[in-house]
C-alpha cells in the first residue's frame, strides 16, 4: 500500500480519537457551538472520509483489475483534505472568508478522490500494442501476448482458438471477461493443457507473424515472468517465486484475491516496488538464470 494511502488510514484513527474526546466534552458545554462543529466534521470528514479514502484507493482499482490513474494525486488529496478540515474547525465562526476557502479546497480534494478512482475503475485505460513488430517480419508472438487484444486486431483468430479446445470463447461474455483479467496467450494454454509452444506457431501462422525468440519450439518454461505475468499463475508455476513475493509485498499477497488477475506490473506500481528488480529476482528464483529480456520487463 502507497505511503499516502497509509496516510489517510493513520489520520482517520487519529480524527476518531480527537472527535471522541470532543464527544465527551460536549457533555460539560452544549452550548459551543464551534466544539459541536468540530465534534462532527472531525469524526464524518476526519475518521470516516478519510478511512474511506485510503482503503479505497488500495481495493477499488486492484478489485477492477485497474491501475491507479494518477498515484501521484493521492498525496495532493491527502494534504489538501487534511489542511482544509483543520482549517474548517480552527477557523469555524472566527474567520469566515478562511472559513469558506477551507470548505472550498475540502470539497475540491474530495474531487480529486472521485475523479481519480473514478476514472480508474469506470474507463479502462488506452490499451497498450499487443504485439511488436519487427522489420518486414509481421507482429511477435509471445506467451506475454494477451489474447483479447489480438481478438480485436485479428477477429477470425477466434475460430482457431476454439478449435484448439478453447470452447469459451465463443461466448462474447466470456471473451469480455478474458479482456478484464488480462488473460495471455501463455496462461491460455496452460489453464487449457495445451502446447505453448505449438499454440504460439499456430497464432503466429494465422496473423502472420513470427514466434518471439523461438518459444515455438522450447518448452513451457523457456518464456521467463515478464510485467504482463499474473501473480496467481507464476506462484502456481514457480512456487519457489513465494520468498521472493512475501520479500516485496510481504504476507498479504498470499490472502489477496487480487492475485487471481494482478500482473506484476500492476502490483508493483501498487506497491512502490520497482519493476525491474522484482522481475530479475523473481526470473532467478524461477530458475530462469537471467533477469527480464528487456528494461520494459518485456
Amino acid at each position: 500500500m502507497d505511503r499516502y494511502m497509509k496516510a489517510f488510514v493513520v489520520m482517520s484513527m487519529v480524527y476518531l480519537l480527537v472527535g471522541a474526546v470532543l464527544g465527551i466534552s460536549l457533555a460539560w458545554n452544549m452550548a459551543s457551538l464551534q466544539l459541536r462543529f468540530a465534534h462532527v466534521h472531525l469524526n464524518l470528514l476526519g475518521f470516516m472520509a478519510m478511512m474511506i479514502f485510503g482503503v479505497g484507493y488500495f481495493i477499488l482499482p486492484r478489485f477492477s483489475g485497474r491501475t491507479l490513474r494518477w498515484p501521484g494525486l493521492v498525496a495532493v488529496h491527502f494534504w489538501a483534505s487534511n489542511l482544509s478540515l483543520l482549517g474548517m474547525v480552527v477557523l469555524y465562526s472566527v474567520w469566515d472568508p478562511g472559513w469558506l476557502v477551507c470548505s472550498i479546497l475540502q470539497a475540491f480534494s474530495a474531487a480529486l478522490f472521485l475523479g481519480n478512482v473514478g476514472l480508474s475503475v469506470l474507463i479502462p485505460p488506452r490499451e497498450e500494442v499487443p504485439v511488436v513488430r519487427g522489420e518486414g517480419q509481421g507482429p511477435v508472438i509471445s506467451g506475454e501476448t494477451k489474447v483479447a487484444e489480438l481478438l480485436e486486431r485479428w477477429p477470425h483468430l477466434r475460430e482457431l482458438l476454439v478449435a484448439q479446445g478453447i470452447q469459451a470463447l465463443s461466448d462474447p461474455q466470456h471473451l469480455e471477461h478474458v479482456r478484464k483479467l488480462g488473460v495471455t496467450l501463455g496462461m491460455m494454454a496452460r489453464r487449457h493443457g495445451l502446447d505453448e509452444g505449438a499454440l504460439l506457431a499456430r497464432v503466429a501462422s494465422v496473423v502472420g507473424g513470427h514466434v518471439q525468440g523461438g518459444e515455438a519450439g522450447a518448452s513451457h518454461g523457456s518464456g521467463g515472468i515478464g510485467k504482463d505475468s499474473v501473480i496467481g499463475e507464476v506462484i502456481r508455476r514457480y512456487p519457489q517465486t513465494e520468498a521472493v513475493f512475501r520479500k516485496f509485498y510481504g504476507e498479504g499477497c498470499f490472502s489477496c484475491p487480487g492475485q487471481a488477475f494482478e500482473t506484476i506490473a500492476q502490483s508493483a506500481m501498487m506497491h512502490n516496488v520497482e519493476l525491474g528488480e522484482i522481475l530479475s529476482e523473481l526470473n532467478r528464483a524461477a530458475g530462469q538464470g537471467k533477469g527480464p529480456p528487456s528494461s520494459d520487463g518485456k
